[in-house]
């Protein structure tokens, strides 16, 4: 399983309603992004999540085939802002798939 941690860093809540993956490697362009429809969450709240101000959620889900070239990490709110983040371990999983971002 893999994991993605989305962190409100305002000072204001939001709702965060997906979450998922860039394709094509490291491209960042809108419609191309491959959502994580059904993340599991372990602290029994739903989803899609109202974040209050420094809150966090930690989504869990079976990892994506290795071989889809996968970029970085994401995650939109209701409002449709969209954030992009990378991590050592999605790193990882990038070099052993046949993305090079």
């Amino acid at each position: 399983m893999f994991a993605i941690e989305v962190l409100n860093s305002s000072n204001f809540a939001l709702t965060v309603d997906e979450v998922g993956f860039t394709l094509n490697g490291n491209t960042i362009k809108k419609g191309e992004r491959a959502a994580i429809t059904k993340p599991i969450i372990i602290d029994g709240k739903p989803w899609p999540r109202r974040l209050e101000a420094r809150e966090s959620v930690s989504l869990y889900f079976y990892l994506p085939d290795p071989s889809d070239p996968i970029g970085w990490a994401y995650a939109r709110t209701a409002c449709g802002e969209v954030r992009y983040g990378d991590s050592p371990a999605l790193k990882q999983l990038r070099a052993k798939g046949s993305a090079k971002p």
